[in-house]
């Protein structure tokens, strides 16, 4: 996460993976298994900002959002993923108060 945006993460919890399943011809450019490839879903803890871990070809843009934003702009079917991170973030609170 660190090279896509500058944070480094402490990972709490797994919860979910996605699937993929590419149907279009392989690209010289992917660095991804081609046809089928799995992304593990983690709810992590930010813990440091480090601009200098930036790979600036893999940045992606990130930003800290109040939850009504959130809650607001998400698409349905991300609900239960966005669901999940909260429980497991409530949950690390109550094991570790931050």
């Amino acid at each position: 996460m660190a090279e896509e945006t500058g944070w480094r993460v402490k990972p709490i919890k797994m919860i979910g993976i996605r699937s993929f399943f590419h149907t279009e011809p392989r690209s010289p450019r992917t660095d991804r298994p081609y046809p089928h490839f799995i992304q593990p879903i983690y709810v992590v803890m930010a813990e440091s900002f480090d601009p200098k871990a930036i790979i600036p070809e893999d940045r992606i843009p990130a930003e800290f959002m109040d939850l009504a934003v959130v809650e607001e702009r998400i698409v349905e079917n991300q609900r239960p993923l966005l669901r999940t991170a909260l429980d497991a973030v409530k949950s690390q609170a109550e094991q570790q108060p931050i």
